[in-house]
């Protein structure tokens, strides 16, 4: 840790990062897409880099998004890929900069989850600088 610097006064936050892999599917193979895009637009944040999460919302989520995931898979025998997967860390300004071209989760208390996230470092950062 620099000198200087604050445990408590992290400049990242842990995010799940989810890009969409399945194309053009038909059949079952589309409806087990389109409940997976009805998941994301629920509880993600449409961004220009991929679908993101908070951690804990990415915790609750993620057992569905696997179901589907094997679902999917089952469906086209293994030849596409529903997603790809991945937890990212980014700066608490990137992430302010990124959410203002982002469409927020149909559920407000999850779009409120990073909202919080945002206002609480803002404040951790006020009080030790």
């Amino acid at each position: 840790m620099c000198a200087g610097a604050h445990p408590m006064a992290s400049n990242t936050v842990q995010l799940c990062l989810i890009t969409t892999m399945a194309g053009v599917t038909k059949g079952k193979a589309e409806t087990i897409r389109r409940n997976f895009y009805l998941l994301l637009n629920k509880f993600a944040w449409h961004t220009p880099i991929g679908w993101i999460m908070d951690a804990k919302t990415c915790n609750e989520v993620m057992p569905k998004l696997q179901e589907l995931a094997e679902q999917f898979a089952k469906e086209t025998r293994g030849e596409k890929q529903l997603f790809y997967f991945s937890t990212i860390m980014m700066d608490y300004k990137e992430l302010e900069r990124l959410l203002q071209y982002a469409e927020e989760p149909e559920n407000k208390d999850i779009a409120m989850r990073l909202r919080k996230i945002l206002e609480i470092q803002r404040q951790l950062v006020e009080l030790v600088t």
